[in-house]
This record gives structure tokens, C-alpha cells and sequence, in this order.
């Protein structure tokens, strides 16, 4: 379970996060909704530790990872796998190296590495591409490696960093239906950022929205038309999900 506490953090003197509060329990797959610069990913990084709160507790399995040292952090960054905007990729290594990088950083056997990394391309529907470079394939298939490579070590948290930016419409769907996927494996928790409302509702089992720097609403996506805020509801609207209001 990941607790988020009265997080607060600013840059410079810009304030972006203004007490966030949030609860995800272990097994649940939640979308974090909001506009562009809303601070989503800013929140991201701090769950997995790449950043330090102003203010605040970040609370993983009752371990409060504001107050470890780099060596408990990596311990407990181990759970965690993150998935970029962009592929992330190392150019110069072919599909296949990519993947098997998080691996090698644990020291796992080259057997075990092999059969891993063959298991992670099935998910993601790539059998076949090992020997491949990153310039020789598709946006979409970028994507999917990086997805590849985040599983592939077989984390408990998944965190999306707005995977579906830049991608066509079709792209988009099918990188959507691969969240829901692997969502859904055994003992993981899936937690997404994105502005794409269809994204969020098709891949999460809740929507928790970011506005002014705190949540100011969590509903379970199968209640989406009950959304009391007129935030989400807007959200909603622009995504043709019920109607225009008559002052729209």
C-alpha cells in the first residue's frame, strides 16, 4: 500500500504540490487525472523517491521513504518499476540488451535473463524483436519495449508517466489495452498519469483528480457520471462522456 500525506513541494517559487493526500491500496490500478502542469509527474517521482518533498510523508508498505538513506531508498525503488513520456531507450543497444538492463543491475544469472526477457516481449506482443535496434522500430513498438522493460523484473507497483503522448489515435488504444493487461497481472498495482480522460476510465479501477496542487476528487471509474466536482466534470465532457452543461 502507497500513503501520501499533506505532500508539498515547490520550485523555486513556484508551488506545485499544496498537501496532496492519497491512499492506494495494494492490487488497485488508480489513473492521477489532470491538465498540463498540474504537477502529475512531479507527484510520480515522488512516490518512487526521485524526489524529496518540501513537506509531507510518502508511505510505502508503512516505510516512510522521505526518511531513508539512498541504500534503504534503492532497497525499497526495487518494487517499482516506472514507465517514461518516451521509450527511454539506449540507442545503441538492440531490443533484446534493453530489456535485459534492469536485470543485469541485480546480478540475475544470463539464463534466468534470457527466459525473462522472452516472457516480457510475449506480454507485450513483440516475439521476435531481440536483435532489433530502437531506430528500426515504430513509435508504438518504443513504447512497448520500455513497457517490456519495466515488467520484465517483476515489480509490485507499476507507475505510467503519461505513456500515450505523442501517439496516434489507434497507437494510443492499443497502448491503453496493454496497461489493462498488465494491470491486471498478479500482485500489482498500476498507477498512471495522464490528462486523457478515455485512458484513465479504460485502464484504472479509480480517477484521482489533481487540481491546484491537491486532490480534489477520487471516484471509481465505473461511477464516472456521478463526478460531484466541476473539474472532473469537465474532463469528462471534453471526452464526450456526458453532456455539455447549458452554460458550456
Amino acid at each position: 500500500m502507497i500513503e501520501v500525506i499533506n505532500l508539498k513541494k515547490s520550485f523555486e517559487d513556484k508551488e506545485v504540490l499544496k498537501g496532496v493526500n492519497l491512499t492506494i491500496l495494494d492490487g488497485e490500478d488508480i489513473a492521477i487525472l489532470g491538465k498540463s502542469g498540474e504537477g502529475k509527474s512531479v507527484l510520480l517521482k515522488h512516490i518512487i523517491g526521485l524526489l524529496k518533498p518540501d513537506e509531507g510523508s510518502i508511505l510505502v508498505d508503512g516505510v516512510d521513504i522521505t526518511k531513508l538513506s539512498k541504500t534503504e531508498l534503492y532497497k525499497i525503488r526495487r518494487k517499482f518499476s516506472y514507465v517514461f513520456q518516451g521509450a527511454a531507450l539506449f540507442d545503441s543497444l538492440t531490443v533484446y540488451e534493453n530489456i535485459a538492463l534492469p536485470l543485469r543491475e541485480r546480478g540475475v544469472s544470463e539464463d534466468e535473463i534470457r527466459e525473462k526477457v522472452k516472457e516480457a516481449l510475449y506480454l507485450v506482443d513483440l516475439d521476435g524483436t531481440e536483435e532489433l535496434y530502437p531506430a528500426e522500430l515504430s513509435g508504438g513498438m518504443k513504447k512497448r519495449v520500455g513497457f517490456a522493460r519495466a515488467i520484465v523484473s517483476k515489480p509490485r507497483y507499476l507507475l505510467y508517466d503519461e505513456p500515450t503522448t505523442g501517439l496516434d489515435v489507434l497507437t494510443s488504444w492499443k497502448i491503453n489495452k496493454l496497461i489493462k493487461k498488465l494491470n491486471k497481472m498478479e500482485g500489482v498495482t498500476g498507477i498512471l498519469v495522464t490528462h486523457d480522460i478515455r485512458s484513465a476510465l479504460y485502464t484504472s479501477d479509480k480517477i484521482a483528480l489533481l487540481k491546484d496542487g491537491i486532490i480534489v476528487e477520487i471516484i471509481e471509474s465505473s461511477r464516472y457520471k456521478e463526478a460531484k466536482t466541476e473539474e472532473l466534470r469537465e474532463f469528462l465532457r471534453a471526452g464526450g462522456l456526458i453532456e455539455e452543461s447549458n452554460k458550456d
